[in-house]
């Protein structure tokens, strides 16, 4: 990097109000190392959240969730848990307790046995796709039930509002896809 070029970063951070500009590399690596650093496993609730997780619970399916997930509605009642994300063969849900956990949804493909009760985000899988997940989540949950926003992790610094989706988090052409940015409404924009 050229003197110029780092001048006229230093002066662009100064003027975006972040004490030093960061590369894409750079902040890339913040990234992975927060999500890496998550506790994936529970989220504080304060007791009038908890109590509105397991009202949720009980009532599910009673039509605020829009997505098709009728189906789900055993596993819910089973586990006392609220999907807040539909993957295709598992969910992430939240419990009463603030426990974050995978569900089989009994959809795998043919010969797939699946499992039975709950798991860890990280049980099986890097602990930065337990993060991955656990955000996706978190925000994918907040959308379809706008009191749970209180858990969501605030976006870091570095990150900016995603210039495809403006911020929703949706994709643009099919808004019942996620967006490229994984459903944050925010990505690391050079």
């Amino acid at each position: 990097m050229t003197l110029h070029e780092k001048i006229k970063r230093a002066i662009a951070a100064f003027r975006s109000g972040n004490k030093a500009a960061s590369t894409p590399e750079e902040n890339w690596r913040k990234f992975q190392s927060w999500l890496a650093g998550m506790r994936t496993d529970r989220v504080k609730l304060l007791p009038a959240l908890s109590a509105f997780v397991a009202e949720m619970v009980a009532r599910y399916p009673d039509g605020s969730d829009p997505r098709p997930a009728f189906y789900l509605a055993p596993y819910v009642q089973k586990h006392g848990i609220l999907p807040l994300v539909v993957h295709w063969t598992e969910a992430v849900g939240l419990m009463p307790d603030g426990s974050v956990r995978l569900f089989w949804t009994g959809d795998g493909p043919p010969g797939d046995p699946g499992y039975e009760g709950l798991r860890k985000l990280d049980e099986g899988q890097l602990k930065a796709d337990a993060g991955w997940n656990f955000l996706i989540a978190l925000i994918d949950g907040a959308r379809t039930y706008p009191a749970l926003q209180a858990i969501v992790p605030a976006r870091p610094d570095y990150m900016r509002t995603c210039p495809v989706c403006l911020g929703s988090g949706r994709h643009p052409e099919e808004p019942v896809q996620l967006c490229n940015c994984h459903g944050f409404g925010w990505a690391l924009v050079e």
